[in-house]
This record gives structure tokens, sequence and C-alpha cells, in this order.
């Protein structure tokens, strides 16, 4: 389960570290366009290596040992093929001084979707699994929870996601504000189900 929380906080650390920063005489439809295009071409190999810096943080922080709460190189590239699947449509743009506003229709994969369903469905394995087998290993959760995630991924759905995404101009620059509304649009949006 901290795996899953974990991979989700480095997804949205990742996302946000590309850069929200736009040059100056660049106007903030083309920051966002910039923007999405450095999310998607994402670096698998500094994705990885935040998303260990991010564990082993994490496990600091819950005085746990992070060995062996890595997600697989099959998790990894399963997330970042659906990252590289993104497509933007600028719908328009509102530039009021300091501020503006680019509504945006983003289509992909529901990665937070996948996620939700990945979680929902290696607890209640891990949780079946504690009671046949009470000396059950952390390797032994981390492969249902590695398992649950792969199954997810390859059964991701798409959709379309349309949205505002702020910006701010603050030295000639227009900055990307990073909020819910922009991880949504990138990640999707995990919804209940009762089937």
């Amino acid at each position: 389960m901290k795996n899953m929380e974990r991979l989700c906080s480095i997804l949205i650390i990742g996302i946000l570290s590309v850069g929200l920063v736009g040059c100056g005489g660049v106007k903030p439809s083309k920051v966002v366009s910039e923007y999405f295009n450095e999310v998607k071409k994402g670096d698998k190999g500094k994705s990885n290596e935040l998303l260990k810096n991010s564990m082993e943080e994490g496990s600091k922080k819950n005085t746990e040992d992070a060995e062996g709460n890595e997600v697989s190189d099959e998790v990894s590239n399963l997330l970042s093929e659906s990252v590289k699947k993104l497509t933007l449509k600028i719908n328009n743009e509102t530039i009021d001084g300091e501020k503006a506003t680019v509504n945006v229709t983003v289509e992909g994969d529901n990665i937070a979707m996948a996620m939700g369903g990945a979680i929902t469905k290696s607890f209640g394995l891990v949780f079946q699994a504690a009671f046949t087998n009470p000396d059950m290993t952390d390797e032994e959760r981390d492969r249902i929870m590695n398992d649950a995630m792969i199954e997810s991924f390859k059964n991701i759905t798409s959709d379309q996601r349309t949205g505002d995404i702020t910006l701010t101009k603050s030295d000639k620059e227009w900055t990307i504000e990073s909020n819910n509304e922009l991880n949504r649009l990138i990640l999707g949006e995990a919804k209940l189900t009762t089937d």
C-alpha cells in the first residue's frame, strides 16, 4: 500500500519538477504546451531516482527501511508509456494583467483510476493473504501490490478531461500554478464505482 502512495507522490513530484516556468515573451498557452511536452518526455531514469528518493524520505518519516520498496521496472515502464500518450488541445487563453488562464482538453490514460484500482485490489488480496499466511513477508506484500499495479496499467482506460490551467506572471515570465486541477488534467480522476 505504501508503494502505491509513494508512486502517486513521486509521479506528482516528477510532474512538478519538469518545470513550470516560461520565458518572458512566451504566451501562457505556449508555456502550457511546452510544459505538457516536457511531462510526456519524462526521463524514466530521473523518475526512478525521484521515486527512490521519495521512498527513502518516506521511510525516514515512518522509521521504516526503504529497501524492497521499489516499483518494478515493468510498472515504471507502463506508467511512463501512459504519460507519453497524453494529448493536449488548447481551447482558449485569457490574460488579465499578471494572471492568465488557459483552458485545455487533455486526452489520455486515467492514471489515477488505474492506481486507485490497484490499491483497492491489492488491499483486498493482502488482507485475504494475511489470514492464510500470517507470516507474510514485506516482499510478498510488495509482489501482490506490484502485480495489481501491472494488471491495472495493462487494463487502463483513457478519457478526456477539460479544465483550466492557471498561470501567474513574475519577472516577465509566466509560471504555471501547481494545484489539484493540474494534477487532475495530467493524471485523470479516480472515480468510485459500486460494482
